[in-house]
């Protein structure tokens, strides 16, 4: 257990360093899986006058440029504004960016009721330059412009996702930045105030937002998540309001995709790495048992535990966040509340799913102590990798999820936290079931006090950095009552 404690503090201190050191910005292809949408309704009281959709293509070439292409189509009638002689407008655009999100060019097809334009623009150098067509009559564009610029177009919500995710902003901070609007064809001054950081309604969803309060080019109010995308926007003054219009089943939903073998290539640097940390946490178990059969086939075991939760414990959360978490804090209920609840259920399960094959090894090779400690190191290992694997492989084959990056970084905390929790339960397994009574929920609190601090971070709290620390401490500390728990002691 000693080199335990010093591989912990190690990886610790080596993640955390580089974390720091080789964290890169934030650039479009890992703001957007290819071919996501997102669908923006627009509001006039409780008049809905219009919608955005707007998908993301992926890596594009825009006139010899290599891009990222945005298809948007906008739709807005403004008769709820002024009856039959209000404007019917309709745009089809496809907007180009770099990987920074800096302004490349657009493809626009606009109708004014029965009037058409088209409007087309490139970055280039130090100006933009296009034409502008209505109605056949063509104008050459060409305007000065030096520097790299990121757009907000008129009603194109979605380009606001770009600009917000490239920011790390705190309550308090006033942003001031020059933006490009393509329908104006001019730059406009951008000026906003982070005023808050809360839980926020948005249809039927919540998600966590700052609030930008916008003095100019407009006055309004827009909340963004930590990644940038726009939940809502508020104009008081016009009352309008746009909503991001999502299903509460969407992130229960899997992947429809089925996962071919182009998967699993695609994904083995990632897959490769949680296998490496999950031999350095088997280290010492290795450097013992390596020539006993028995130990690779509780990895294995433990590795099949964990599709008992993809069968068992997914499913039963799915119904309750359906069933009672979405419609508990519509109706006013706490997060505090129903995220402990949660945190409760995934510390229950995986706890308990873990005993399976540790139980298993003991009954019926009745193991010493050491050989049934390593065995529920081993098992737990082959759980945390497979769990990690799981919810890391898709997400970084899309490109959303970095090797250096604070998620990667929980994971590995939580696979060392399994081969801890799976020592403490080996061991109450074989020093009798008085122990394991003990241990076993003590493990269940902890492992819900690990899950429960996200809450903390949803309500902006905790920042990501601080809540990763605490854990990787709540690791260290769980490592050192393990190690004093499991030095002597016999059975009971």
């Amino acid at each position: 257990m000693k080199t335990y404690l010093l591989i912990t503090i190690a990886l610790t201190a080596i993640f955390v360093i580089l974390l720091g050191a080789l964290a890169t910005a934030t650039t479009v292809d890992e703001l957007h899986r290819k071919n996501d949408k997102r669908t923006y309704l627009f509001y006039h009281d409780q008049d809905q006058f219009g919608k955005l959709e707007s998908v993301y293509k992926g890596r594009k070439s825009f006139k010899g440029t290599r891009a990222y292409l945005f298809e948007e189509k906008l739709t807005l009638d403004y008769t709820v504004f002024a009856g039959e002689t209000g404007l019917v407008q309709e745009i089809t655009n496809k907007h180009y960016v770099d990987a920074d999100g800096f302004y490349i060019g657009d493809d626009m097809n606009m109708v004014f009721n029965e009037q058409t334009a088209r409007l087309l623009l490139k970055h280039e150098h130090d100006s933009i330059s296009g034409f502008s067509e209505r109605d056949g009559q063509e104008q050459s564009l060409t305007i000065p412009l030096t520097g790299p610029i990121m757009t907000l177009d008129n009603n194109m919500i979605d380009q606001y996702e770009i600009f917000f995710a490239m920011l790390t902003p705190q309550v308090g901070d006033t942003i001031i930045d020059t933006i490009f609007v393509p329908q104006m064809q001019t730059g406009l001054t951008v000026r906003a105030i982070v005023d808050d950081f809360q839980y926020t309604r948005y249809g039927n969803m919540f998600d966590s937002a700052f609030v930008y309060r916008f003095l100019e080019p407009i006055q309004q109010i827009v909340y963004a998540n930590r990644a940038g995308k726009v939940l809502k926007l508020n104009q008081e003054s016009q009352k309008i309001r746009v909503v991001l219009s999502e299903s509460p089943l969407d992130k229960f939903k899997p992947r429809q995709k089925a996962f071919t073998i182009g998967d699993f290539f695609r994904r083995i640097p990632v897959y490769g790495l949680f296998l490496i940390i999950g031999l350095i946490c088997c280290l010492p178990v290795l450097l013992r048992s390596y020539k006993r059969w028995d130990m690779y086939v509780i990895l294995i075991l433990g590795a099949l535990a964990y599709l008992l939760i993809r069968i068992t414990y997914i499913p039963l959360q799915t119904w309750y966040a359906n069933t009672h978490i979405i419609p508990g804090i519509q109706s006013g209920g706490s997060l505090y509340y129903y995220g402990f609840i949660s945190a409760l259920l995934t510390g229950l399960f995986q706890e308990s799913f873990k005993l399976i094959p540790i139980g298993l090894m003991y009954y019926i090779r009745r193991p010493g102590k050491r050989v049934m400690i390593a065995a529920g190191i081993v098992a737990a290992v082959g759980f945390g990798i497979m769990e990690a694997c799981f919810l890391t492989g898709a997400a970084y084959q899309a490109g959303s999820l970095k090797i250096i990056s604070w998620g990667m970084f929980e994971r590995i905390l939580a696979v060392l936290f399994h081969a801890i929790s799976g020592s403490l339960l080996g061991y109450g397994i074989y020093v009798g079931w008085k122990r394991l009574a003990v241990f076993w929920p003590a493990l269940v609190l902890v492992h819900t006090l690990i899950n429960y601090l996200i809450v903390f971070y949803h309500k902006g709290q905790l920042e990501i950095g601080l809540l990763e620390i605490i854990i990787a401490l709540i690791n260290i500390l769980s490592l050192l009552a393990a190690y004093l728990l499991t030095r002597g002691g016999r059975r009971g």
